[in-house]
């Protein structure tokens, strides 16, 4: 570069022209991760695991915002009846994302080993700390489902699986909300 290309200042009329093509690839190359998504493999992995942890983060928000604590800007009206379904099917797809992208990513890297990929501690660091995030929350969840047995655990299908795993009794099987009741009742 020469002197007066620095010393130049840029006309002040095109700074505000230019940021349409920053919001384009900001759509395009971190949302729609267009340039990851060229090389299959890990293209899928790194997709499954920035959409799933998007969505998770996304769907916390709105989990909280429907606190007290946050009362003047408290969410009352979502996610209710058939869109607290859709809710929790799309956080436990998002989170099976998260899961299965880890496990893909863990694969190509200790097992495919490309030459291209270095690996570094803080790797091995990032890869478990997002397995476990995603499977202590699938846990949480399957325990919270055998405790309360709600009739819309179908819409749950992973932690109701790990619910299973958990305690196979007949507190964790399908059932209506009143058996849960009745049985817990039952027992003193």
């Amino acid at each position: 570069m020469t002197a007066e290309a620095i010393a130049t200042p840029k006309p002040s009329s095109t700074k505000g022209a230019n940021f349409l093509p920053g919001i384009r690839d900001f759509f395009v190359h971190i949302l729609g991760q267009v340039r990851i998504l060229k090389k299959i493999y890990p293209g899928i992995m790194h997709f499954m695991i920035f959409w799933g942890v998007a969505i998770q983060v996304l769907g916390t928000i709105i989990n909280i915002l429907q606190m007290k604590l946050f009362l003047p800007w408290t969410i009352n009206t979502f996610p209710r009846n058939g869109w607290y379904l859709g809710y929790e099917l799309l956080m436990d797809i998002a989170g099976a994302m998260i899961l299965l992208g880890v496990l893909m990513a863990g694969f190509r890297r200790y097992v495919l080993r490309p030459k291209t990929l270095e690996t570094r501690w803080d790797d091995n660091v990032a890869l478990v700390l997002l397995f476990l995030i995603a499977f202590v929350g699938f846990t949480n969840e399957g325990i919270r489902l055998m405790v309360t047995n709600p009739a819309w655990r179908a819409w749950s299908p992973r932690p109701d699986a790990g619910c299973a795993a958990w305690a196979p009794t007949t507190r964790c099987r399908r059932g209506s909300p009143k058996d849960a009741t009745s049985s817990a009742s039952s027992r003193g």
